[in-house]
């Protein structure tokens, strides 16, 4: 997946590297039909190009912040390099919607609710639902999923956190959480970080 944001549109064929593991999605999912397959596959598409757009704002903003500091006296850039970085509250909120997406694709098109499991006497976290986050998680470039230092989550902070999400979702009043959308709220506080950051308000 070289550049998602030209091959992963909701109307876009799918990226050969989704293609490349449909048919293991469609066995762990348990879809015989491809027709469901293929709507499965889109929605896996579509749920990175939001986390796509999550991570393109945030090195939007730290490109923004180097050009600042750049221009600032020895001072103020000393104040600026020492907060540099995401803006607060945005470390995770990509992999969050992943793993909160991947979880509610699962439950729709598995048609069973997404579950952790653990070995009795390693604690080692197992399971067709890990297998499925590993798989896509495999699947994906780095660059979608980095926070900082370019560390990426691991799969079981992944599967944990997805989980917890969906089943807080279920109960929610609000219907695009139900659907599998992270809390908008702190969407909408990220970008508003990101517009006071490039001085947009």
């Amino acid at each position: 997946m070289d550049d998602p944001e030209h091959h992963a549109h909701i109307f876009d064929p799918l990226h050969p590297r989704l293609k490349s593991v449909e048919h293991e999605v469609a066995r762990l999912l348990r879809i015989d039909d491809p027709t469901e397959c293929a709507a499965a596959m889109e929605e896996i598409q579509v749920l990175l190009v939001r986390c796509k757009y999550h991570v393109r704002g945030r090195l939007t903003a730290q490109d923004w912040r180097r050009q600042r500091a750049a221009t600032n006296t020895k001072e103020h850039f000393s104040k600026v390099h020492a907060r540099r970085g995401r803006p607060a509250g945005s470390a995770n909120i990509a992999a969050r919607q992943l793993g909160l997406g991947l979880a509610q694709i699962w439950s729709d098109h598995g048609c069973r609710p997404p579950r952790r499991r653990s070995g009795v006497l390693d604690g080692r976290e197992y399971g067709p639902y890990r297998n499925f986050v590993q798989l896509i998680v495999n699947t994906v470039p780095r660059s979608l999923l980095s926070r900082s230092k370019g560390n990426v989550p691991e799969v079981d902070y992944l599967v944990r956190e997805g989980i917890a999400e969906f089943w807080k979702a279920q109960t929610a009043p609000e219907q695009y959480r139900r659907l599998g959308l992270i809390d908008e709220g702190r969407w909408l506080t990220i970008d508003h970080k990101l517009r006071s950051l490039m001085g947009r308000e």
